[in-house]
């Protein structure tokens, strides 16, 4: 069974078109977790007049106190803590799936733990794409000081998840904390093939956000400190038992 978890707030512009990219790979037994962080548009009712199955939305009470990198990590978390599959999928709502995107992940995650794919950035009002990773590999980021992770490139194996649930209270960075913490706790591969368009517009969460640098130095180091701990207690767990995954 495939879950993907899909956050949104205020996503009615491209909504349909994502929505519509993912459930084109999905069978009758899967899954789409949309979790709404109190969107004021039409999203609720443009993915409701879809009218498919295998949507189903977990409403989360908004939070604006917090920050937004940590508003988002809130609300991908909330949809995470409701995905049933085997094989759980991250999806931004601006997005396009492209048509071989399930087919690929799925087939990765059956030598792997987690999989990260490359994408293509489609800029407004641009027909021309490139590519975000190429040959720069995000995995073995293990400071943090080189490329990020794509939250919306990720696809992981439920044991992953559920070791990295909760998150964390406040956690910015939803995205380096599934994929670092994925690839310290399993088995992670990096597929240079791009299996979305990733839409760049002003509306980006990415681009609207706009932190100051002491906030952006403090949230890393809490972020890998998180991550670490999560690993840390894997492992003791693992030794305990008498065996590791990951060799």
């Amino acid at each position: 069974m495939i879950s993907v978890a899909l956050a949104t707030h205020n996503g009615q512009r491209y909504i349909r078109q994502q929505i519509t990219s993912i459930l084109r790979q999905l069978s009758a037994e899967d899954e789409i977790i949309i979790s709404d962080d109190g969107s004021t548009d039409r999203t609720i009712e443009i993915i409701r007049h879809i009218g498919s199955p295998l949507i189903k939305i977990v409403h989360l009470t908004p939070d604006t106190a917090l920050p937004l990198p940590e508003r988002i990590g809130r609300n991908f978390g909330n949809a995470l803590q409701h995905c049933r599959g085997e094989y759980i999928f991250i999806a931004d709502q601006d997005d396009i799936w492209l048509p071989n995107k399930v087919e690929r992940m799925v087939e990765a995650l059956q030598e792997y733990d987690l999989a990260v794919s490359d994408s293509l950035i489609m800029e407004p009002h641009c027909r021309c794409q490139r590519s975000f990773y190429g040959r720069r590999s995000p995995l073995r980021n293990y400071l943090l000081l080189g490329t990020k992770y794509q939250g919306c490139c990720l696809a992981m194996r439920r044991r992953i998840v559920e070791k990295m649930l909760p998150f964390p209270r406040r956690m910015p960075l939803y995205d380096t904390y599934l994929g670092l913490g994925g690839e310290l706790i399993g088995r992670a591969t990096y597929i240079k093939e791009p299996l979305i368009i990733h839409r760049q517009h002003d509306g980006n969460a990415s681009r609207s956000t706009r932190n100051p640098l002491h906030y952006k130095i403090s949230y890393r180091i809490r972020l890998l400190v998180q991550i670490y701990r999560r690993a840390i207690k894997h492992y003791v767990e693992q030794l305990k038992k008498g065996k590791i995954w990951r060799v």
